[in-house]
């Protein structure tokens, strides 16, 4: 990643190479008293710049697509999954829910069914690593 933000900050300054050629090219094309030396260098500077930038800008587009590709396939097959635990989480935890509504309306409050009731939904927490 480090290497793609070089990269970007050199294409960043190439282009403004570039602007900085054009600008110089106009202001000599347009002083109809232009010192055809100034305006053949002006317009070498401008060829060169260019091609700088068109070459980098063009390597950057096809690298970035490719970044962008790879990031795009380890990131999809994870979507379905994500999606899948949650359901499956949530619905266990209906399922507890539910038993613990019965068990409570039904007056029978066993203190045993209760805590394995409880420690169920306990297990179904989801714990976060502070360590990481």
């Amino acid at each position: 990643m480090l290497e793609m933000n070089s990269a970007l900050k050199k294409r960043d300054q190439l282009l403004q190479e570039y602007s900085h050629a054009q600008t110089k090219l106009e202001k000599y094309q347009k002083q109809s008293k232009a010192n055809p030396n100034k305006l053949q260098a002006a317009q070498g500077g401008f060829n060169e710049a260019k091609r700088a930038f068109e070459s980098k800008h063009g390597g950057l587009t096809r690298d970035l697509h490719c970044v962008d590709t790879a990031r795009e396939q380890n990131f999809n097959p994870c979507v379905p999954l994500i999606a899948d635990q949650q359901a499956n989480y949530f619905h266990e935890c209906q399922q507890l829910h539910g038993e613990l509504a019965k068990c409570l309306s039904a007056g029978t409050e066993s203190a045993d069914s209760l805590d394995a009731i409880l420690r169920d939904i306990r297990a179904l927490t989801l714990v976060v690593d502070e360590e990481q």
